[in-house]
């Protein structure tokens, strides 16, 4: 069941990326056969945790997870909410990696602020220089070596959030230690920011 959960995930997401890359996020025929759905973020943070932990690469990266009781369902998909933090989590650990980070660790954590729901990504990495913190976002930018990175996954990441009405946006850590912190702000489910 959860391959086949997975497949279909894939399935919606290629096929998003297709529409992204036709200039048109969403094509109406798409919205129509997969109408947005609330989204159950402790869900998607659960999926993205359970696919990742058993993964080769993930075994040395510590997750902490951190979601007060009662965050309300946000105004996007919880497969949609799967693919951008799957996105977020998989570029910390990249950078993580090229970095030789020692004692790897990725924090989800996410709340209630009003009419909204905030989520952080937060990793111990090298950080992204803030000259280059809102370049991140356009199509085809990547700080990575050739031929290991398209470009493509923030952009459609950050498609997907404001198309929702929300906004990301990448940070420094809070306590200021090397790192990234990307932060994702939707708006409740039937709520506008």
């Amino acid at each position: 069941g959860r391959i086949g959960r997975e497949a279909q995930r894939i399935h919606r997401t290629v096929r998003e990326l297709l529409d992204y890359a036709r200039a048109s996020p969403v094509s109406t025929t798409t919205a129509s056969e997969h109408p947005a759905r609330p989204g159950d973020l402790a869900d998607a943070i659960e999926q993205v945790t359970r696919l990742l932990r058993p993964q080769k690469g993930m075994k040395d990266v510590k997750f902490e997870t951190s979601c007060g009781e009662g965050i309300p369902p946000v105004g996007v998909s919880t497969d949609r909410l799967v693919q951008v933090i799957l996105n977020l989590v998989l570029n910390a650990a990249d950078a993580q990696r090229m970095a030789d980070t020692k004692g790897r660790a990725i924090t989800l954590a996410c709340r209630r602020e009003n009419e909204r729901v905030v989520i952080e990504v937060e990793d111990n990495g090298p950080g992204i220089p803030e000259e280059l913190r809102q370049k991140v976002f356009e199509p085809f930018f990547t700080t990575k070596p050739a031929g290991e990175g398209t470009g493509l996954g923030l952009a459609t990441s950050a498609a997907i959030v404001e198309q929702a009405g929300g906004i990301i946006s990448a940070r420094a850590r809070k306590d200021e230690t090397p790192g990234a912190r990307m932060v994702i702000e939707l708006p409740v489910a039937g709520a506008k920011l």
